[in-house]
C-alpha cells in the first residue's frame, strides 16, 4: 500500500473476518481490496484499542518527518 492509502484507512473499511482493507479511492482511480498480514492486523488491533477516529490519524507531513528522523538516526 502507498503511504497515503495507509494514512487514510477508515475503521469501516476493514473487514476483520477476511483480513482485508477496502480502498475505495486509489491513485489509479480504481478501488481495491488489500489483504492484511498477521502483523498488520496486530497493529490495527493495537490502534483500535486506543479508540482513535482512524487507525492512523496523522498527516502525511508528520509521517514524512518521522521517517526522515529515523533515517538520520540510522545514519549517525
Amino acid at each position: 500500500m502507498r503511504r497515503g492509502e495507509i494514512m487514510s484507512i477508515e475503521w469501516s473499511r476493514i473487514r476483520w473476518s477476511d483480513r482485508i482493507v477496502h480502498l475505495p479511492d486509489t491513485k489509479n482511480g480504481y478501488s481495491r481490496d488489500v489483504p492484511l498480514s498477521a502483523r498488520a492486523v496486530e497493529i490495527l488491533l493495537e490502534q483500535r484499542g486506543q479508540q482513535l477516529k482512524r487507525p492512523f490519524p496523522y498527516g502525511i507531513g508528520a509521517l514524512t518527518h518521522a521517517w526522515l528522523k529515523v533515517v538520520k538516526t540510522a545514519q549517525d
